[in-house]
């Protein structure tokens, strides 16, 4: 009885699903990206696992109301592509909201406006691995990874584009528990400017700790210089202001890609300097990590990958892309994959 109605349950779907795609302006989109690791800690063996690389897969949609109103939605799912574990649905930004001639107002689970601009100027291999990425267990914090690169209960308004300058805001009032630590009042945003060659931009965050009543601060800027079809090269610095632990940290972010036909050549290099404790500088607390890595297209849609990462810590630091890393160990990570849009 149980597998009969789960099946009609996922026929009741299916028909719900594709009568929605029978309408105006409904798309289904997704990605399958998955990847073969080879992944060593210092001193210990090296790991090889498949790893989804945030596979996902989204309905989004709009419909005109009238007084150049447009109602628009975005239902978007992450996936284990290795199919190991399985996640919520909806789990990914997922928002419904209003755009006309003054902007986009939206609610639900959105972009943070300050990823927004990391990840439009940083050139790397976008949601596929590490490259560029500093992370440290002790703040929970990579490249504007403190809180992540999305957050849910918030509320955005992107601007319209005025002589090729935007901006972004969104306010959060509350979040779930993050690692560890009760997230509340957050307050994200961007100014950027754009056209076909430049990018560039301010980005910002700040956001209370509730177990500390502290507010952290977070800021970037972060450029882009591109030449069509043949070169970008990027920049970013960030400096994170923690006083819920007292703490401040600075990062600078470089990154380059050549392109020739196919094939896309790309290096990147993450910095992180001494950590700042109650105003002191704390020796031996630096960081780098360097990446390599090239891509082929096969067609529009489908992408082979290859990279290399290594992330080197001093005595005192405990940055890491895998878990388990203990003070001044490196990372290492070999890894192929392939992606597939649709």
């Amino acid at each position: 009885m149980k597998t009969i109605n789960l099946l009609l349950n996922i026929i009741g779907f299916i028909t719900l699903l594709l009568s929605s795609l029978c309408q105006a302006n409904i798309t289904l989109y997704g990605r399958v990206n998955t990847a073969l690791e080879f992944n060593n800690i210092e001193s210990q063996r090296t790991d090889i696992k498949q790893r989804n690389a945030s596979s996902r897969f989204g309905l989004k949609g709009q419909e005109t109301i009238g007084f150049d109103h447009i109602i628009e939605f975005q239902i978007e799912n992450g996936f284990d592509s290795t199919g190991t574990s399985s996640g919520k649905l909806a789990n990914r930004e997922t928002f419904i909201g209003i755009n006309n001639n003054d902007g986009h107002w939206r609610i639900g689970t959105n972009e943070l406006p300050s990823y927004t601009l990391f990840d439009a100027t940083v050139t790397k291999f976008h949601d596929t691995g590490n490259a560029s990425y500093l992370q440290t267990p002790n703040q929970s914090m990579s490249a504007l990874g403190d809180i992540g690169s999305r957050i849910s209960n918030s509320f955005i308004y992107k601007s319209p584009s005025l002589l090729n300058f935007n901006a972004a805001l969104l306010f959060s009032d509350a979040h779930p528990m993050i690692a560890g630590t009760s997230v509340q009042k957050i307050i994200d945003g961007n100014i950027m400017y754009q056209n076909t060659t430049f990018t560039a931009g301010f980005g910002f965050r700040t956001y209370q700790d509730s177990t500390a009543l502290q507010h952290n601060t977070l800021f970037i800027i972060a450029t882009k210089y591109t030449i069509p079809y043949f070169l970008d090269i990027s920049a970013a610095y960030e400096r994170g202001d923690y006083r819920s632990t007292a703490r401040q940290i600075d990062k600078l972010f470089l990154s380059t890609q050549y392109n020739y036909n196919a094939f896309a050549f790309i290096a990147s290099a993450g910095l992180a300097g001494n950590v700042h404790y109650q105003g002191q500088s704390q020796p031996n607390t630096r960081a780098h990590q360097i990446t390599f890595g090239f891509s082929y297209t096969f067609s529009k849609r489908t992408q082979l990958y290859m990279y290399f990462s290594q992330l080197r810590n001093q005595r005192e630091a405990s940055y890491q892309f895998l878990d388990n890393t203990q003070r001044g160990q490196s990372n290492q990570s070999l890894t192929f994959g392939i992606r597939h849009n649709f």
